[in-house]
């Protein structure tokens, strides 16, 4: 087994400083659990603390946390790094990655990479369909196959911006492909 040269150890004072934080913060902000990761190098520090719902079930770092927001600036990150080491292209066709994706007329067919990351595609914001969070595999190529009746709100020629968390379940599919 091959070490990791550059790897960090945190030490026990670091792992108590961190415990003490975590168990403040949920002290101050009434919180009943709260999971917290350090990442240092290529050494990661995870931990949990208390209860996951009203049971009073632990709270695990294997318990999935639906993240929202919160995941999109990590996906942009990951596009912008994948464009950067020119393994996508930010002007290629979504369909180009996703042959099945597909929306009423024919204005999603020139829909570009960019336009998702820049929540300027014109999808709306389904929340009929999308408040049902799904942890399957495929879960994000299902959102993206959902909006196949729906038409996009403007022609890709248009330079508008409407907030959907549907272009970033689309974006997360493009990228898994």
């Amino acid at each position: 087994q091959r070490k990791n040269r550059n790897a960090i150890t945190f030490r026990q004072e670091s792992i108590s400083q961190i415990d003490s934080f975590a168990n403040r913060a949920k002290d101050i902000y009434h919180v009943p659990g709260l999971a917290i990761a350090v990442v240092q190098g290529d050494s990661v520090f995870a931990s949990t603390l208390g209860v996951k719902n009203e049971k009073g079930e632990p709270l695990l770092l294997s318990t999935p946390i639906a993240t929202g927001s919160l995941s999109e600036p990590v996906l942009a990150y990951t596009t912008l790094r994948l464009a950067q080491d020119s393994k996508i292209d930010l002007d290629d066709k979504i369909i180009k990655y996703l042959p099945y994706f597909k929306m009423q007329g024919d204005g999603y067919k020139v829909m570009r990479i960019r336009q998702l990351l820049t929540h300027s595609s014109g999808i709306e914001n389904y929340t009929v369909f999308y408040d049902n969070p799904s942890f399957a595999p495929n879960a994000v190529e299902t959102t993206t196959r959902s909006i196949e009746t729906q038409k996009p709100r403007w022609q890709p020629s248009q330079v508008q911006v409407l907030r959907s968390a549907y272009n970033y379940d689309i974006l997360a599919d493009v990228i898994g492909k």
